[in-house]
Order: C-alpha cells, then sequence, then structure tokens
C-alpha cells in the first residue's frame, strides 16, 4: 500500500474540495428537483475522502513503529498533534476573521464552529491520535479482534444515526449528540483502524486482497452507486431527510469507502495518465484542506457577483480548479521564499 498511499491522498483532497465546489451548485435545487440529480451524483465522490484520511493516517502510525517492532510512543503521537494543532488555529483564525470583515459582526458561536465544524476533521484525527498507543497495541496482539471491535463501535453508531434519521423514537435531546461530536465520530470508527492493520501486516493484507483484487473496482463502482440511490432516496424525501440522508457516515457511503480504500491498498503499482501530479496533491492534503474553504468561498462570491447567473455546469469546475490551483500556488510560494521557515506553522 505504501506507493498507493500518495496517489489516494491526492484523490481523496481533491475529492473534498471537488465536493465543496459541488454543494454551491446543489444548494440551488430544492430537496427532490429532479434538475439536481447530477449534482447529486458529485456529491458522493467526495463521501469517502474522512475515511480514506482515517486510513492512511492509521497506515502512516503503523510506520512509525517500523511495522509493529517499536513501541509508539508518546513524543511521536505530541509531534503529530503538534502538526495539526498550529495551522488548524491559524487557517481557523483567518476563517473566522474572513467572516467577521464580510458580515461586520462578531458571533460567538462561529468562533466555536470554524475548528469544530468547519474543519471537524483535525479533531476527528486528533482524538484518533491520542487513543493510538492503546489501539496499536491491540493491533499487535490481536488485528482482527481490533477491526471486528471497530466494526461494532461503527455498526451501533450507524444504527443510532439511522434511527434518528427516519424514525422518531429517540428523545428530541439525544438529536443533536448525533450529529456533531464522539457520538458522530463513533460512526467512522472502522477506518484508523483499517489503515493500522494494513500498515501492520503489509504483506499479510496483500495476500489477502489478491484474491478480491480483480472485482474490488467494480464492487466500488457497485457501492457508489447504492450510495447514490440512497442519497436520491433522501433527497426526495426533502425536509429534514437532506441533506443528513445523503451524509458520508450512512451505510452505502461506509461500505463505498472500504471498497475504495482496499482497491488502492491492493493495487502496489498504480500507473496511469496524470498520477504524478496526483502524487504532488496527495503530498500538500492538509494544506490543501486547510485553505480551501476561504478560497473556495472567495471565488464564489466573485464569480457569482460578476454573473449571478452563472449555470452550475460553468461554476462547479471553475471553482474546483481554481480552488486547488490557489491552494497549490499558496503552498509553492510559500516553500521557494524566505517564509519556507513558516510552512510548518502554515501548513503542518
Amino acid at each position: 500500500m505504501r506507493r498507493s498511499v500518495p496517489l489516494l491522498s491526492g484523490f481523496a483532497i481533491l475529492a473534498v474540495v471537488f465536493n465543496h465546489a459541488n454543494w454551491h451548485v446543489l444548494e440551488r435545487f430544492a430537496p427532490g428537483d429532479p434538475a439536481g440529480l447530477p449534482y447529486l451524483i458529485a456529491d458522493q465522490v467526495g463521501k469517502c475522502a474522512i475515511a480514506a484520511f482515517l486510513a492512511i493516517a492509521g497506515y502512516f502510525i503503523a510506520y512509525a513503529t517500523a511495522g509493529g517492532k517499536t513501541e509508539l510512543r508518546w513524543p511521536i503521537i505530541n509531534a503529530r498533534l503538534s502538526n495539526l494543532l498550529w495551522p488548524w488555529l491559524i487557517w481557523s483564525g483567518v476563517d473566522f476573521a474572513l467572516h467577521v470583515a464580510l458580515t461586520r459582526r462578531v458571533a460567538w458561536g462561529e468562533l466555536v464552529a470554524t475548528p469544530f465544524v468547519h474543519y471537524y476533521f483535525i479533531p476527528l484525527l486528533m482524538a484518533h491520535y491520542l487513543v493510538t498507543p492503546w489501539l496499536a497495541r491491540w493491533a499487535r496482539h490481536n488485528p482482527r479482534g481490533l477491526l471486528f471491535g471497530a466494526a461494532l463501535v461503527q455498526i451501533l453508531a450507524l444504527a443510532l444515526f439511522y434511527t434518528r434519521l427516519y424514525s422518531t423514537l429517540l428523545p428530541a435531546e439525544v438529536v443533536p449528540w448525533l450529529q456533531v461530536g464522539p457520538l458522530h465520530y463513533l460512526r467512522l470508527a472502522f477506518f484508523f483502524p483499517l489503515g493500522l492493520v494494513l500498515g501492520l501486516y503489509p504483506q499479510a493484507a496483500q495476500a489477502w486482497l489478491a484474491r478480491l483484487k480483480p472485482i474490488l473496482p467494480w464492487l466500488t463502482l457497485a457501492l457508489f452507486s447504492a450510495s447514490v440511490g440512497e442519497a436520491w432516496i433522501a433527497y426526495g424525501r426533502g425536509g429534514e431527510f437532506w441533506p443528513l440522508g445523503g451524509d458520508q457516515t450512512k451505510l452505502t457511503s461506509t461500505l463505498f469507502s472500504i471498497s475504495l480504500i482496499l482497491t488502492f491498498a491492493s493495487a502496489e503499482h498504480l500507473r496511469f495518465p496524470g498520477d504524478r501530479l496526483l502524487s504532488r496533491f496527495g503530498a500538500r492534503t492538509y494544506g490543501l484542506y486547510l485553505t480551501h474553504y476561504i478560497f473556495l468561498g472567495a471565488f464564489a462570491r466573485v464569480l457569482e457577483g460578476i454573473w449571478p447567473t452563472v449555470p452550475g455546469w460553468v461554476l462547479l469546475p471553475v471553482l474546483f480548479v481554481a480552488t486547488a490551483g490557489a491552494a497549490m500556488v499558496l503552498m509553492e510560494v510559500v516553500a521557494r521564499t524566505p517564509a519556507r521557515k513558516l510552512y510548518g506553522f502554515l501548513f503542518g
């Protein structure tokens, strides 16, 4: 999997940018409007991204232990947390400052929402790092037990999610806790342990995946179609069912994500046109994630101000290419100028 990780990382971060650019178009359509179907399909592309990032993070933790030959020590965890912390705080501050400048009001709720809602993947990853020494020991002694336990936790969390979404059995006071914070994190509980086990046991993983390799791409495509179908059901029902019913943690998206990760893990020598460019994006994942919200919002505001009726089929690719390109240029400029001393603080 080591050689395919940059490609998976690049695909995942571009899927995030594409997904968020797509929302600028999809939000124009009322839930249930058939004209929104192409953008609903596009919306499902990015539903694998957070799962892929967690699996990659777990894989690199295994790599840091030399495949489980050395103990995972707290200085390693502290270094990873530090690399996440400062860029997260800096860009959350930039995002909040722009919000204040544009709205001319200080909303303290927005100050809290920016780092923990807009950039929610970062505290999610930090939470995984904090329990990593325990997970790593479990993975070394009983990898199947770890995967089974993580899968069980995620299944139970998904059951709560579907109960909240499609029934009235849960008290109203419980509902908000299922959408943010730890209970939301548990709907992604399987992926970090999956990456950890893939990294600790690469030969066994490759041998097992070799049997599935021919069908994994087709299975991934089928599960993506199922993810679109489930999202379409929620979209058609509208109201409180959308957009939550299209969430990345729904069952079909979860299975799609697992299949996609295993597809990349099974293909150790992926070669295709643009693979080097995709790897370059994969190497700048954190900086892209941190800055893309700001570039995306700026480009959308400018383009829609110049051309209020810009069609979605124009808006989506322009926002996607401009945002990804601007973020990469910014990081490249910082890396090649005296400001490179600040690169770690800005982009991790």
